[in-house]
């Protein structure tokens, strides 16, 4: 692999977004076994942070308003 490409800014930046989802999913997967979580994938890194905060409390209604459907 190419050093440069793994010091890349972007590299990371995506990495640390996948973490913050894989928590949520983590999380959510088991509060919520039915719920689809592809909505994860297009939210931003403060939206991911709000879930996260508030992972233990959160309503499926709650989830809803991040789907930005």
């Amino acid at each position: 692999m190419d050093k440069n490409n793994m010091l890349n800014d972007d590299h990371w930046e995506l990495q640390k977004k996948m973490a913050k989802i894989t928590t949520i999913e983590l999380v959510l997967k088991y509060r919520f076994p039915d719920l689809r979580l592809g909505f994860l994938y297009s939210l931003s890194y403060e939206e991911l942070d709000e879930i996260i905060d508030n992972i233990s409390t959160i309503t499926l209604e709650e989830l809803q308003g991040y789907t930005h459907e």
